[in-house]
């Protein structure tokens, strides 16, 4: 997969694709694109990103949580 021009390998499993696809899907764009605008934003704040793929699970994770109270995601 290509992030804005770079080639990288981004491995997660499929319930975190399945999650970025609902986030772009809402916010109208593409996964890549949104994987795109993610790497942007976090480069715009002069901060290096070890793991993306890991960065991008906590961020899946956040919005899910977001989105569910605690006792909807433990029942």
């Amino acid at each position: 997969m290509r992030i804005n021009g770079r080639l990288t390998c981004l491995r997660l499993e499929r319930i975190y694709w399945i999650i970025l696809d609902e986030i772009a899907k809402e916010q109208q764009q593409s996964t890549a694109k949104l994987l795109s605008d993610i790497e942007i934003q976090v480069s715009l704040k002069s901060k290096e990103i070890k793991n993306f793929s890991g960065f991008i699970r906590v961020l899946c994770v956040r919005s899910v949580m977001k989105n569910y109270s605690l006792k909807e995601l433990i029942e």
